[in-house]
């Protein structure tokens, strides 16, 4: 990736011993390699080195929509209709790909330095690849956006994060 700018996630070697940490991070990566899309970052590369784990990604330079939406600045109505429409069209490939990303919240929408809307953090995404890293009776993401099929009884599938949208919208 000569001459281009890439964002790179590292886990720290004391995290990386908890081997449930060190399985969802690697899912993160893995689960962004299944999708290629202009609303949701793309994975570059992984690196497994002796205790260095880490992998690049592109790098998005507008800061979040959490930032964003704490700006005393208020958001036109077409600028939320593009974000939602943008969002939208990010997950529907990432359920197309197989994966439910079951933490989409304001933290894990980036925004490029246009405005356009980036979908990351593929960390605790539920996928056909890896097993799942939830123990029984635990519950994972962002309690304001998990879906409450999720709280209720643990059921989680592409609506969960149909759910959230909903929420973020």
């Amino acid at each position: 990736l000569s001459g281009r700018l890439v964002a790179m996630k590292v886990l720290f070697s004391e995290v990386a011993s908890d081997e449930t940490a060190r399985r969802r991070f690697e899912n993160e990566i893995f689960a962004s390699y299944e999708v290629n899309h202009p609303n949701v970052v793309r994975a570059y590369e992984y690196f497994h080195d002796g205790d260095l784990i880490a992998f690049t990604m592109e790098y998005i330079g507008g800061g979040d929509l959490a930032m964003r939406l704490s700006q005393d600045e208020p958001i036109a109505i077409r600028d939320i209709i593009k974000m939602l429409r943008q969002m939208c069209s990010g997950v529907h490939v990432i359920h197309q790909a197989g994966i439910v990303h079951r933490d989409l919240k304001p933290e894990n929408i980036l925004l490029t330095v246009n405005g356009d809307i980036k979908i990351t953090d593929f960390g605790i995404a539920r996928t056909g690849i890896v097993r799942n890293l939830t123990q029984d009776g635990g519950l994972v993401g962002t309690v304001d956006y998990v879906s409450p099929e999720y709280l209720e009884r643990g059921q989680v599938d592409s609506r969960s994060d149909i759910y959230a949208l909903g929420v973020l919208a």
